[in-house]
């Protein structure tokens, strides 16, 4: 089960309470978490988000679908 939290508090009392393991940004643990007994678990670095590109035949027509998946990410990659 899942639940998103916005509330560094609320984090904590539900990691208080209900034993569970939050994802969260690091100041955000060091700056309220920590000092409420909370214990961290380190990840290691993770590789930097690489360009990704779409393939086509060069001479088949595109498909409706196709050309959104297209628009969608030429629009995406305007705002990058």
């Amino acid at each position: 089960m899942t639940t998103l939290c916005r509330s560094a508090q609320k984090l904590s009392s539900l990691v208080e309470e209900l034993d569970v393991i939050a994802v969260g940004p690091e100041p955000l643990y060091h700056a309220r978490l920590a000092p409420a007994g909370i214990y961290r678990v380190g990840l290691p670095e993770l590789p930097e988000p690489m360009p990704m590109g779409g393939l086509t035949m060069t001479h088949m027509p595109r498909s409706q679908a196709v050309q959104d998946l297209i628009s969608i990410a030429e629009h995406i990659s305007m705002k990058i």
